[in-house]
């Protein structure tokens, strides 16, 4: 199928129930407009039902992080200094001299 096909199938598909159910209005228990609207309501019901939990959850995950930076606030011994990788690796002979 070549892309000029699909763009005019694709118009088709999409313009044709529009029209359908605009037509439809008058068809009694065959009224595809009423259950288009019925569909259109429940689908926006449900995405602000989704964007209201995904508030809730960053919320959620706000306070966790807000939680853990006051915890982290607190007195803390001090580290030791350790020393460097490169100073373990060598033997205590090799530490021992100085270079000149």
């Amino acid at each position: 199928m070549n892309k000029w096909s699909e763009l005019l199938l694709g118009l088709i598909l999409i313009i044709a129930p529009i029209l359908i159910a605009f037509y439809s209005q008058a068809w009694g228990a065959w009224n595809f407009w009423t259950s288009a609207g019925t569909f259109f309501k429940g689908g926006l019901f449900w995405f602000i039902l989704m964007i209201g939990i995904l508030f809730v959850l960053l919320g959620l995950s706000d306070l966790k992080e807000t939680s853990r930076s006051n915890s982290s606030k607190k007195p803390q011994m001090p580290q030791t200094q350790t020393m460097p990788q490169s100073l373990l690796s060598q033997s205590p002979a090799k530490l021992g001299k100085k270079k000149k």
